[in-house]
């Protein structure tokens, strides 16, 4: 705690009128925020019936979850990133029992699917994962690159479109 108030120039006794200890501090700054955007994410939940209906409506439901999370990376790869780089037993714990869970929801949900729709054969957590990470490098290439790009909604509807295509039957 004594660090936390250094690097955040606060009295440390103002942390503990907040937060009791270390991991309620935790709790409030990251588990809660990730758990807030997980949240959001699974309320794009895949309705195989729905996603019958066309290649638009598959299409518009992947760009809105994947805005969903280019949105709360925006709080959360911050915070992430201090947590796996000052304290890497934490950020394994974390990744293990929070990411790692999530990462499965998505596997199970596509998967649940995927025998409804004609593609060629994937690896559904290689792309869920390929999905994730590109989400993460455009997260920092708008704020450290190129601030032209962040225009959320458009990276969301090119990310979608490139999964979607890479994702297609071919055919013959």
């Amino acid at each position: 705690m004594r660090d936390i108030s250094v690097l955040a120039g606060i009295n440390q006794a103002l942390i503990y009128r907040h937060f009791d200890s270390k991991q309620e501090l935790f709790e409030a700054a990251i588990a809660k925020p990730f758990e807030d955007t997980v949240e959001r994410l699974l309320a794009y939940g895949f309705d195989a019936d729905r996603y019958l209906e066309s290649p638009e409506l598959r299409r518009e439901r992947l760009a809105n979850l994947l805005h969903t999370l280019l949105t709360g990376l925006d709080y959360l790869l911050p915070l992430l990133s201090v947590l796996m780089f000052a304290e890497p037993d934490r950020g394994r714990e974390f990744y293990r029992e929070r990411v790692d869970r999530t990462i499965d929801v998505f596997v199970e949900q596509i998967e649940a699917f995927s025998d409804t729709w004609e593609h060629r054969d994937f690896d559904v957590r290689l792309v869920v994962l390929s999905g994730l990470a590109t989400c993460v490098a455009v997260n920092l290439d708008t704020k450290l690159g190129h601030a032209s790009s962040s225009d959320r909604a458009q990276l969301a509807a090119a990310l979608a479109d490139n999964i979607l295509l890479g994702l297609e039957a071919c055919p013959g």
